[in-house]
Parts: structure tokens; sequence; C-alpha cells
């Protein structure tokens, strides 16, 4: 009968090889889908390398959504490079003045841009269900926001949408809308939450991503 010590050491190693085979499979993804975006050879089927910059308009429209719903203490938009693996945030709204405050001041002071894809599974776990189409929720503090500035202190929760919300062989994959919450929220209410979400996002990138391309 193994001792406790040779135990821990088996458990130690099948831990070290669960942890190896979760970052294969997300490297995979991850190549697999820029293969993907390679070979499509017409123009109109590749990424379009847009940034995420929102109108007037568009603006106007996320703040009274942010406005209207009560768990919703803050909005922004995410505009993405698979290219470059960088991420900007282009624009933030909040109703607590200090969440805004505690923005601008990672705004003023950053060295560096955040890379989308990085060496932490759990983070590339949440960008990769965003991609795929998902309303991805989960605790601020450990998403990538959560190492920038403290928005978790404001917003113990954020939920993301994809722009456009659904990415398919277009190829057209901009960023994401971030919507934080105040707290967490019930699953009939995440779903409801959604559906707002991808009318938002069709909204924004048919207004200020699709009208550009063309």
């Amino acid at each position: 009968m193994p001792t406790p010590e040779a135990r821990a050491k088996r458990w130690k190693a099948a831990a070290i090889i669960m942890i190896f085979v979760a970052l294969l499979l997300s490297g995979f993804t991850y190549l697999h889908y820029n293969k993907r975006a390679a070979l499509r050879s017409s123009p109109a089927a590749t990424i379009s390398g847009k940034n995420l910059v929102l109108s007037s308009k568009s603006k106007a429209e996320l703040i009274a959504f942010m406005k209207r719903e009560e768990n919703v203490v803050g909005i922004s938009t995410v505009s993405i490079s698979l290219f470059t693996n960088e991420r900007r945030v282009t624009f933030l709204s909040s109703e607590i003045p200090a969440f805004s405050a505690a923005w601008n001041k990672y705004l003023a002071t950053r060295t560096s841009i955040p890379s989308v894809f990085t060496q932490n599974y759990y983070q590339n776990t949440r960008i990769t269900e965003i991609i795929n189409g998902n309303f991805e929720c989960r605790l601020t503090r450990v998403t990538v926001i959560g190492t920038l500035y403290p928005a978790d202190k404001y917003a113990p929760w954020v939920c993301s949408i994809a722009v456009p919300p659904a990415f398919d062989d277009s190829g057209d994959f901009v960023g994401y809308i971030d919507i934080f919450l105040k707290g967490p929220i019930s699953d009939s209410e995440r779903a409801r939450l959604a559906k707002e979400a991808i009318i938002l996002s069709n909204s924004v990138y048919h207004r200020d991503i699709e009208k550009e391309q063309k």
C-alpha cells in the first residue's frame, strides 16, 4: 500500500499533467483560430482589423442602458487586436465617480498595453468564451481588469459580450463590451441581461464598424 508521501506525489504529478493539458488546449484554440483566419481568401471574410471606437450615438446608447439597469454600475468597450495580441479600452463610463477616477488614474500612469492572451489560463478562458459568442460573467478581481486597476472595489462582477455578438466565418471580431455589476445576478436575470447585451452589441457593430468597412 502506498505511503501518504507516495500518494501525495502521485496527486501532485496528476495536477501538473492536468494543468499542462489545459494550457495545451488553450494554445490549440488560439492557434486554430489564427489558422482559420489565415486560410480565408476572400477580403470580406478576413478579420477586419478595425478598432472598436464608438460614435457619440453609441456612447449615449450604452450610458442609457447603464442608467436604466439597477444592477449595472459601469460599462466599457474593449478593442481587440488578435494580430498584435493587444487590448485597449476605448470607452468607459460609470455612475460611481470613484470608479471613473480609478480608471483615469490607471490610464494616466500605465506603462504598457495589456495582452489579450497571456500565460494565465483562467484569464485566457474568458476571452475564448467571449470570442465564441457567450455572455461571459465572472468576478472582476479574477479578470485582467483586476490586475490593472481596482474596479472590483466598485463592481465585484463583470459580464462581457463580443462585438459583433457571435463570432462566425465572417472573421469579424473587433472587441467586446464589459458590463460592470454591483453584485451577482440570478440565472433569469443573466439571461435577460444577455439579450439586452446582444441588442447593444449588434447596434454598436452595425453603426460604428460595419458601415465603416463599406
